[in-house]
């Protein structure tokens, strides 16, 4: 068993990417990944500079190259190819948090910071303070969790981690009960 494992560890990573395009074998799959594990830790590192992040992104670009690689991808270089995928996941990621910055600094703007500035009509002023009035009154309709977890994504603009450990809730609790929030509180207010 150890002979045949050392070999499979040997071999180049070509064979081994033929042979789980050919089989569909996620232990050689699993092989090739080891083999680049702290490529791809590095890479995501480099890009994210948080250690949970990292780690988390790690392990979703190795979801992602699972889902990925299928018998028809032609790759020339897996170790190449795995970097350009490692990469690509971080960029979306940056990106993706940056709009979630932007979208809890317009939360804190239009929502969270009482109107300092009275539009140009009354009328405007009264309907926008009545807006937030029921989207005050809404929220506070929500349960418990869904409720805070809204406040601090978009309010204070903590991620999901930092929810999870603050509120002793899972991050897929955390992030259920944000779009659960998010649906019940948009449904309410039409």
């Amino acid at each position: 068993m150890f002979r045949i494992l050392k070999k499979r560890e040997e071999e180049s990573d070509e064979n081994l990417l033929l042979r789980y395009q050919q089989t569909g074998d996620r232990f050689v799959l699993g092989l090739l990944l080891r083999r680049y594990s702290d490529k791809i830790y590095g890479t995501c590192h480099y890009y994210l500079r948080n250690e949970t992040d990292t780690e988390d992104a790690a392990m979703e670009v190795c979801e992602l190259v699972v889902r990925k690689l299928q018998p028809k991808t032609e790759i020339k270089s897996f170790k190449d190819w795995i970097f350009i995928v490692a990469r690509n996941y971080c960029f979306r990621k940056l990106k993706e948090n940056q709009r979630l910055i932007e979208i809890s600094k317009d939360w804190q703007k239009n929502f969270a910071e009482p109107v300092v500035q009275k539009p140009e009509s009354d009328a405007l002023y009264l309907e926008e303070e009545h807006l937030f009035n029921r989207l005050d009154q809404e929220l506070q309709q929500l349960n418990t969790s869904q409720q805070q977890c809204l406040i601090a994504f978009y309010w204070r603009g903590e991620r999901y981690k930092e929810i999870a450990s603050r509120l002793n809730m899972s991050v897929d609790e955390v992030r259920s009960a944000i779009q659960n929030g998010r649906r019940n509180l948009k449904n309410r207010l039409i």
